[in-house]
């Protein structure tokens, strides 16, 4: 590949009509060597991003991220230099797709291996924490996020998602993502709304009492 590329001049960053190079293309079936090839040894832009309706502004990264290809995300993130916080004009980011399609094993390969911030969020303020939560992802216990990344807001003195358990989610996959401090504030809050209504349960049994 890479003589016939040197030898025929062949431009590697063509683009098709649709927007995908020969890189993003091999990034989208999870062709890792393929990958590796291209970006190290054929001057392939890794941060190329595609043009179209469908799926503008795309890079590789994105692309192989939302179809769950934790190895070739590894090799363009760690070994190509691929920018892991690149975003969407909506804000989203590689990390967020992977989210977004359930793949857990490149979900932990960005917050484990990338150190790729899980409190980020995209443009309608809705972060990766957010996502999982409202999915209620079986699996969500691997991933907690530090304390450090977790955005904590006034509005529920934490990470921000306690309405979306409240609404949505369940007790276990909240507590696996978020800071201690929020998992403790919401515990509390279950606990006191259930010792109300006992206590609303047996207001009458006392009244009649007296």
């Amino acid at each position: 590949m890479v003589a016939l590329a040197q030898e025929c001049g062949a431009d590697v960053n063509a683009a098709k009509q649709d927007g995908f190079t020969a890189l993003i293309l091999a990034a989208q079936g999870g062709h890792t060597a393929t990958v590796r090839v291209l970006a190290q040894e054929c001057g392939a832009d890794v941060n190329a991003a595609m043009q179209n309706a469908m799926q503008n502004g795309f890079t590789a990264l994105m692309i192989t991220a939302a179809n769950g290809h934790t190895a070739t995300v590894a090799v363009l993130a760690l070994e190509c230099r691929a920018e892991v916080n690149a975003a969407l004009q909506n804000g989203e980011t590689a990390l967020m797709l992977a989210v977004e399609e359930g793949h857990q094993d490149t979900v932990l390969c960005f917050v484990s291996e990338l150190k790729v911030s899980v409190g980020a969020s995209n443009s309608a303020g809705a972060s990766c924490l957010h996502a999982m939560a409202v999915s209620s992802w079986a699996a969500t216990s691997a991933v907690r996020a530090p304390e450090d990344q977790v955005h904590h807001d006034a509005g529920c003195d934490g990470c921000g998602i306690c309405p979306i358990w409240a609404e949505e989610g369940s007790v276990q996959t909240v507590q696996a993502m978020t800071c201690v401090r929020c998992a403790t504030r919401n515990l509390q809050i279950r606990a006191t709304t259930i010792l109300l209504g006992i206590f609303l349960r047996m207001l009458p049994l006392l009244l009649l009492r007296s």
